[in-house]
């Protein structure tokens, strides 16, 4: 039976393919998501908590609906705890993405397991320098070829999140690279 079958992977929805590239990027860093555990958001925030000392003129908007498991208020107190109220925004979710994050520094994507992200996939559709978690299954790995196309952190690691945010802002040729 394994070798008669072949993986199909997920598509990447059309309104995210053929878009203009974009010439310059806001100082937005984005995520999409549902809002639940394994995705592991308030380790996103606490890394910004750490980028936004050293660059205030940053922002991080966090688009995905309320799974009400609870993660939504941990990622608020999260918030409150780092005194970041004015710089990272719970978007919700958002019927034009494309339009909303393409112009974002670069995307982060945070989850602790992972099958094939659609979010990912489509943030590189557009361009985007991302940010992923190498984590099982194996979704991001997958996709992304590290320092060629994107940047591979280990699960729950996150200083190599700071240091990968880090370099993204410090090196804009590189990213750009990365995204194109």
């Amino acid at each position: 039976m394994q070798k008669k079958s072949r993986i199909i992977l997920n598509p990447v929805n059309e309104k995210y393919i053929g878009r203009q590239p974009v010439t310059e990027r806001n100082k937005t860093i984005s995520h999409v998501s549902r809002l639940v555990d394994f995705k592991n958001q308030p380790m996103l925030i606490r890394a910004f908590a750490k980028v936004h000392q050293k660059y205030p003129e940053y922002d991080l908007k966090i688009y995905g609906g309320d799974s009400y498991d609870g993660t939504k208020e941990i990622l608020e107190a999260c918030i409150r705890e780092h005194s970041l109220e004015k710089s990272v925004h719970l978007v919700g979710a958002s019927d034009n993405l494309p339009e909303a994050i393409e112009s974002t520094a670069f995307f982060a994507f945070t989850s602790d397991w992972e099958g094939l992200p659609n979010a990912l996939m489509e943030a590189m559709a557009l361009g985007l320098p991302v940010i992923a978690t190498d984590c099982p299954c194996g979704g991001p790995k997958t996709i992304i070829r590290h320092g060629s196309n994107g940047h591979l952190i280990p699960v729950k690691n996150e200083h190599a999140l700071v240091e990968a945010m880090y370099y993204l802002i410090e090196h804009p040729e590189d990213a750009n690279a990365l995204g194109t």
